[in-house]
């Protein structure tokens, strides 16, 4: 019988943010006040993907809140990479952008069931830009 395929991803850094922290085994960051925005990226885990996410969503931020004469935006100073399973399957890479520096005790749980269907996550980490970036125009 085949064993389940399972992801023994490896932390990366990411150019333009502080070394990774990881989060507690099966564990991801929930802190909904400071979310600014998720994705699924399928495939390997790449966390690298996150921040190419992150650096889009601040840039994009910043030019509708230009564009709309506002004097501030909401930056991606952080984010939460980590690999999503299902029944034991590695999927891909779920990323999870902070306005706010977020810190790896803010992590809970990330089991879940949906039917028969265990989701679970792998190498959560989180990433803190490393200039913090004010969000001001």
């Amino acid at each position: 019988m085949n064993e389940p395929q399972t992801n023994v991803a490896q932390t990366q850094p990411c150019t333009s943010w502080q070394p990774p922290q990881p989060c507690s085994p099966g564990t991801i960051i929930s802190n909904p006040s400071c979310n600014i925005g998720s994705s699924f990226f399928p495939g390997p885990y790449n966390p690298n993907l996150c921040a190419s996410y992150a650096s889009a969503q601040t840039t994009a931020n910043r030019n509708a809140a230009q564009a709309g004469g506002l004097n501030s935006y909401l930056p991606a100073n952080s984010f939460n990479a980590y690999c999503v399973k299902k029944n034991g399957r590695a999927l891909g890479t779920y990323c999870v952008l902070f306005e706010e520096v977020v810190e790896v005790d803010w992590a809970v749980d990330g089991l879940s069931w949906d039917g028969e269907d265990l989701w679970e996550v792998e190498s959560s980490w989180v990433y803190v830009l490393s200039e913090v970036d004010a969000g001001v125009c």
